[in-house]
């Protein structure tokens, strides 16, 4: 009983962040608000890995996962970018741009859970990866401008609720029936590129967390 309540119990602290990252923004705290969002992407990422690999996934779990995304990756998200970049916009505009993406994020999620794709992608821009983006363009508000933005949220809200094809990594599976030599020759292909790459990814999200954790501790000492 206890593990088959583990996945959703990840989903419920996914849950949890959203609604903590909303506390924080009316608390004037916007900068740990949308860290608490990128967190709560890690267990979104973590909590139908572990159904699959427990094989305890249900609809209560499905159901369950996509009510938590709409907070955490919709509300919480939207709410941030409009507080710290929005509110000093014509109210008409603001309003109806931060509605929009909690609300595309929620018709995202419904047609994901009754509409069927093929098999290895998504159809529309997942919202765990939407609000992501807009959590993190609005830890750096002060290096974009607003209208980049607004226009920004008004693009997500849309790839959220378009019909283009996303590849969907957890689905991705090398088929047994290849032969040997393509194997090898694959392997060896995609070691020489993670090599290759690997440098470059790890100092960029280096370079992230470092920026976001001086920008919370500056903000923190200003605050004192």
């Amino acid at each position: 009983m206890i593990t088959k309540s583990i996945p959703s119990l990840l989903t419920v602290g996914n849950l949890f962040l959203g609604i903590v990252a909303i506390i924080l923004v009316f608390n004037e705290k916007p900068e740990h608000a949308a860290m608490m969002v990128i967190i709560a992407m890690l267990l979104d990422g973590v909590d139908g890995r572990v159904a699959r690999a427990l094989n305890v996934q249900s609809e209560f779990g499905k159901e369950l996962d996509s009510l938590s995304d709409v907070i955490s990756f919709g509300v919480a998200p939207a709410f941030i970018m409009y507080v710290v970049a929005f509110q000093n916009l014509n109210p008409t505009v603001a309003w109806i741009i931060t509605a929009l993406f909690p609300i595309c994020g929620a018709l995202r999620l419904a047609r994901f859970n009754v509409v069927s794709c093929a098999p290895g992608y998504f159809i529309g821009l997942p919202i765990p990866a939407a609000g992501g983006v807009l959590a993190t363009m609005a830890l750096f508000r002060n290096d974009i401008s607003v209208t980049i933005l607004l226009a920004s949220t008004l693009v997500l809200s849309l790839l959220m609720v378009s019909t283009v094809k996303y590849p969907n990594f957890k689905k991705i599976r090398y088929s047994a029936r290849r032969d040997l030599g393509d194997s090898c020759r694959c392997s060896y292909c995609c070691r020489v590129r993670y090599t290759a790459a690997a440098p470059v990814i790890e100092n960029s999200f280096s370079a992230v967390a470092v920026i976001c954790a001086v920008r919370v501790k500056k903000k923190a000492l200003i605050d004192d």
